[in-house]
């Protein structure tokens, strides 16, 4: 399943052309989409609901060991790490590095700061991959509007 709210680049019909389940969420920022999302996951009763940022700075090939870090290993939240990669910057098929300098510097500062401040052990605070159980995300009380959803995600983990 996929959530669109208001994305411009291809996401939408890449997905349609998949056959994946498209929802639409008119209220823009991530905060809306995620919690549109989870709705949607807890109404069809999944048990293991996994989010990924669809701007392919992360691997899915660990998908499953997560899941199963869900079902048999009891854990709640499983938080992946961005990884510098290359990818296609557009259809011209341009390519361009993931994590300038300044993003990386920002980044590590920000992770720092944040787990000085809230001690999850996370190592990537800001990640747009994740992989939840049912009960932590019907127990999330999340109102985020927008990016602020991760930080929520952590709270809610370490609560």
């Amino acid at each position: 399943m996929v959530v669109d709210n208001a994305s411009n680049d291809l996401t939408r019909e890449i997905a349609r052309r998949a056959k994946v389940t498209v929802l639409n969420e008119p209220r823009r920022g991530k905060g809306f989409a995620v919690q549109r999302g989870f709705n949607y996951a807890l109404s069809k009763g999944v048990e293991v609901i996994a989010i990924i940022d669809a701007d392919n700075t992360y691997e899915v090939k660990m998908f499953p060991h997560a899941i199963g870090l869900i079902k048999n290993g009891g854990y709640d939240m499983v938080t992946g790490v961005r990884v510098p990669a290359t990818r296609k910057a557009d259809l011209d098929s341009q390519e361009q590095r993931h994590f300038r300098f300044g993003h990386k510097a920002g980044n590590r500062m920000f992770i720092s700061l944040s787990n000085f401040l809230l001690p999850t052990g996370i190592h990537d605070v800001l990640s747009g991959w994740r992989v939840m159980s049912k009960r932590f995300v019907a127990s999330f009380p999340g109102d985020a509007k927008g990016l602020e959803i991760e930080a929520q995600l952590n709270s809610h983990a370490i609560s």
